[in-house]
């Protein structure tokens, strides 16, 4: 067969593999459907056990083939790292997606390991991650994907690809990007912010944080450089969530164009410039209605964390392994290295709390540790109370949509709804 063709099939493979990895994820059970189904048979509805069985084979058939493939990995598509990433991250939650039946801890570090040993020698300290962690979420991180360049630090294993002419959206980095922002300068209120700082015309003034995510963060954390704190007008208490100031400005995203040593472009061939003290951008001097800025799917400190958790959970590994693998993450954040000590189950979340934050990890982390529902972890106004409140279980997974269960009255709805 022609290995374009039979490369296409595996990508094709992998973006249904996503899309029902999403289902057992956030819905559990869920329609099923695949190219054996005759034409015009309607889907089936399969349990989150039976969804996990098939994905997991799927995926381990996807990557077993594309490790038998010399197809390079081109710009936007996914290959074998995404495809690989995605399966050790099914293995590191096959605890929840059975009910308990069957857990991945090993298995998930042997997919890890053999990503992470495809990418270590370059980046920061050999690790193969990007030595500069904003560069990951601004306007050039296409050079640290898949086919974008940067084979030393091609840490986004899983990306989606954006170009303000041609992919625009109001989704993904835009999403994230506008919703950080807002332009305004209320001296009543004591802050000003510009999304014109970010290289963005719009701005959404619609997402700040919380209170308890700003308190896993210690002072130096490259990770919330560009946060606008106290400083600049904005409060730690969430007393009035309506109130934009009212919790940090947690920037991550941005469309702005990368300099040298974590710095921004001031050059002519960037469009931003100048920086205050702190690094921080101060002015724009031309600005974009579309980002330019790729949104990563799943990034080697992923892999890396995975691992570590896999250790301290399931009592799987290296004990040194896990300590610098979760170490490369913290100190290329500019935090000390992990100790013996820190290797907990709170700490791990946390880590990755602080990491993966935007990056569509957290609501599945809570979920594997415990924390999502009840009352075991609060964060404010869950439950709609200010200081937090238990939510009830049946919020580990959401309803099946209402357009399903008419379309197939067979269908189950899931527990609590």
């Amino acid at each position: 067969a022609d290995p374009v063709v039979q490369d296409m099939v595996l990508q094709a493979r992998t973006l249904r593999a996503m899309s029902y990895y999403w289902v057992v994820d956030i819905f559990g059970q869920g329609s099923f459907i695949t190219e054996e189904a005759a034409v015009g048979e309607n889907p089936v509805q399969k349990s989150r056990l039976d969804l996990y069985n098939w994905l997991k084979d799927e995926l381990e058939d996807i990557v077993a083939k594309f490790k038998d493939s010399d197809m390079p990995v081109a710009y936007g598509h996914v290959g074998l790292d995404g495809a690989q990433a995605l399966l050790a991250r099914l293995y590191l939650n096959a605890k929840v997606y059975t009910d308990g039946k069957q857990e991945g801890w090993a298995e998930c570090q042997k997919h890890c390991e053999e990503i992470i040993a495809r990418h270590k020698g370059g980046g920061f300290n050999g690790s193969g991650l990007a030595n500069h962690y904003l560069y990951l979420f601004c306007r050039d991180n296409h050079v640290y994907m898949p086919g974008g360049g940067n084979t030393a630090e091609n840490e986004i294993l899983w990306g989606l690809a954006f170009e303000p002419y041609y992919t625009q959206s109001y989704g993904a980095a835009n999403f994230i990007i506008c919703a950080s922002i807002t332009t305004a300068n209320m001296d009543k209120n004591g802050f000003s912010m510009s999304s014109a700082n970010y290289g963005m015309v719009n701005e959404w003034t619609c997402m700040h944080g919380r209170k308890e995510f700003f308190d896993k963060f210690t002072d130096g954390d490259k990770r919330s450089s560009l946060w606008l704190k106290e400083d600049d007008g904005f409060t730690r208490e969430n007393t009035d969530y309506s109130t934009f100031n009212n919790g940090y400005a947690t920037v991550k995203f941005t469309n702005l164009i990368a300099g040298t040593d974590g710095g921004w472009s001031q050059e002519n061939g960037g469009i931003y410039g100048p920086v205050d003290s702190e690094g921080k951008p101060t002015m724009a001097a031309n600005t974009q209605n579309w980002p330019d800025t790729d949104y990563p799917l799943i990034r080697l400190a992923d892999v890396y964390l995975m691992y570590t958790e896999c250790f301290i959970m399931g009592n799987v590994g290296d004990q040194a392994k896990a300590l610098r693998y979760a170490s490369y993450v913290s100190e290329r954040a500019g935090q000390r290295a992990w100790v013996e000590g820190d290797l907990t189950a709170d700490n791990i979340l946390d880590e990755r709390a602080r990491e993966l934050y935007w990056e569509l990890t957290r609501r599945s982390d809570l979920v594997r540790h415990d924390k999502y529902t009840g009352g075991r972890y609060l964060w404010s106004w869950k439950g709609n109370v200010a200081e937090g409140n238990s939510i009830n279980e049946r919020y580990k997974l959401m309803p099946i949509p209402v357009q399903i269960i008419s379309a197939q009255p067979e269908f189950k709805q899931n527990p609590g709804y």
